[in-house]
């Protein structure tokens, strides 16, 4: 492809976004991305901040080009593509939807840049100066860069020498970056009308920060983070999209505390939490909210999956995690009348289950026996036809499969997994 004027970059980019007759500008863009031309228009259009439209094309071809195609760029001028893309970052002010995904595109860009380039280390903790440096309100461009540039790490495909160095970098800056996040969940809950959208992106660096395996956990027990995390949860007045980002986030901090002699501090933390929800659970029954419901159920199931093993094995010195009463969350799902919730406990009381084989003590087995009874009487009440229900049952609707799954939990789960039901 020849040096194409920036004008018809321009139309090509209107033509294609303008939904009609754009099948000759998607092929001229197209080729437009693969060509070694693209990294300079491109740089161009983002220093002209003149077409939004374009501006988020332009940083979506360089984040696809710095993964696809970072071999075009000499290793000398690596670092002033780095700056470049910083620069359109800081001249960049997120004030709508399409200024957001622009930004995006160059968070993810310049972390993709950093991350195929071990030689540069101390990026993080200069970006946090950087931008907490620069005039106006740059909060939810750094909160965009804190989200991605976990997730980033995680599925970017590098050596595990350069990934293991970004997620120990990442932790060593950890410290700041949660002071950084509680000092934003502050300032914005603070305001008499609370910014959703900024707790929300919070809540989710948050959730992306608890993926990396070498960040330590003590630090953010001891914070108030996840205690407004647990408030958005039980409030009844959040937005859903809010509810799912906390509850991911409470997932994310209860599939690290499994290892609980690393995490033990932020186990007690969450387990605490997640029983207090109970109140929340019956809020939402009263007011069938099946979506918050199932958030609930998740929370309750992801607590049980990381805490088998001190359950199981009543290990007393993990209290107060090894308590049975943790069986009782589990039971409250059970006891709810919609079926879809009970059938996302099948795989915990699996694993439960598969964990009791291995013991061979009937009075230690006998302590779990009195909690699969009523899990059982819940199964069957849950699996049971209407009494008005009229010729045969469909056994291939969503309640037929749901029935065969419970046959399935009865045999393979308990009944053969505790010596046969009459031992029940």
């Amino acid at each position: 492809m020849q040096d194409p004027e920036l004008a018809v970059v321009y139309s090509a980019i209107e033509v294609f976004y303008s939904g009609q007759n754009n099948s000759q500008a998607a092929t001229w863009l197209d080729d437009f991305q693969k060509s070694i031309l693209a990294w300079t228009a491109c740089d161009r259009i983002l220093g002209e901040r003149k077409n939004p439209v374009a501006s988020y094309f332009a940083a979506q071809t360089l984040r696809q080009k710095i993964l696809k195609n970072l071999k075009e760029v000499p290793r000398e001028s690596l670092e002033s593509l780095r700056d470049s893309i910083i620069n359109h970052l800081t001249h960049l002010h997120v004030v709508d939807q399409s200024s957001e995904a622009t930004a995006t595109q160059l968070c993810l860009a310049v972390v993709d840049l950093y991350i195929q380039v071990p030689e540069w280390i101390g990026f993080i903790a200069t970006m946090l100066n950087k931008f907490n440096g620069l005039e106006g309100d740059r909060t939810k461009m750094l909160l965009t860069l804190l989200k991605v540039f976990p997730e980033e790490v995680e599925h970017s495909s590098i050596g595990e020498n350069r990934r293991k160095a970004v997620r120990e970098e990442l932790a060593i800056n950890g410290d700041s970056i949660l002071a950084y996040l509680a000092s934003v969940l502050s300032s914005a809950l603070s305001k008499e009308h609370h910014d959703e959208d900024i707790v929300k992106k919070v809540v989710q660096c948050l959730s992306t920060f608890l993926q990396n395996p070498n960040v330590h956990t003590d630090r953010l027990a001891q914070s108030d983070l996840f205690a407004v995390v647990f408030s958005i949860l039980a409030s009844p007045f959040v937005s859903v999209n809010l509810h799912d980002a906390a509850t991911e986030c409470v997932v994310s901090g209860l599939v690290r505390v499994e290892d609980i002699h690393a995490h033990r501090a932020l186990a007690v933390v969450l387990h605490q939490a997640s029983f207090k929800l109970q109140t929340a659970w019956n809020e939402a029954v009263s007011k069938e909210q099946l979506d918050r419901l199932s958030n609930f159920t998740r929370i309750f199931v992801e607590l049980c999956e990381s805490l088998i093993e001190p359950v199981v094995n009543q290990n007393k010195e993990a209290a107060p995690l090894h308590e049975l009463n943790i069986f009782e969350l589990l039971l409250l799902i059970a006891n709810h009348f919609d079926y879809s919730l009970i059938e996302m406990t099948f795989n915990v009381w699996y694993r439960i289950s598969e964990a009791l084989f291995m013991i061979d003590d009937d009075d230690h087995i006998a302590l779990f026996k009195p909690f699969v009874r009523r899990y059982l009487v819940a199964l069957v009440r849950h699996s049971r036809y209407d009494s008005d229900e009229v010729g045969l049952p469909d056994q291939h609707s969503d309640f037929g499969d749901f029935r065969f799954k419970v046959e399935w939990v009865l045999s393979v789960f308990i009944v053969n997994i505790f010596f046969g039901f009459e031992k029940l």
